[in-house]
C-alpha cells in the first residue's frame, strides 16, 4: 500500500493532505524519514507520524444520509455554507463522499 493511503487510512488525513505532510519530513518508515508518498508500505513495516506510531483503522462504519438541498458533501466549508458534518455528530472520522453541489437532493 502507498504510503500516503497507509497515512489516510490510519485517520491521520486525506492521501492529498498525507502527500503534502509526507514531503515535510514527518513520516518514518522502519526508523528512517520518508519523502516519498508513493512508497510501499509492507505489512510488517512500522510507520510514525510525528513521533506516533500508526496503524491502520480496520473497523469501518458506512452512514447513508439522504443530503437536504443546499448542503454541501465536505468535513468543512471555508465559505461558511451548511455541510453534511452540520448533520452527523460523532468522534470518529468521517469521510464524506457523494455530489458535491448544494442544490442535489
Amino acid at each position: 500500500m502507498r504510503l500516503n493511503k497507509f497515512l489516510a487510512q490510519a485517520g491521520v488525513a486525506s492521501r492529498r493532505k498525507s502527500d503534502d505532510l509526507i514531503k515535510m519530513a514527518t513520516t518514518e518508515v522502519n526508523g528512517k524519514v520518508c519523502l516519498d508518498p508513493a512508497f510501499n508500505v509492507e505489512p510488517k513495516d512500522r510507520v510514525f507520524f510525528d513521533g506516533r506510531r500508526l496503524s491502520l483503522i480496520k473497523d469501518k462504519i458506512v452512514l447513508m444520509l439522504n443530503k437536504p438541498e443546499n448542503v454541501i458533501t465536505t468535513v468543512k466549508d471555508t465559505d461558511g455554507r451548511r455541510t453534511v458534518m452540520d448533520y452527523i455528530q460523532t468522534k470518529v472520522r468521517v469521510t464524506p463522499i457523494g455530489r458535491l453541489d448544494k442544490n442535489t437532493k
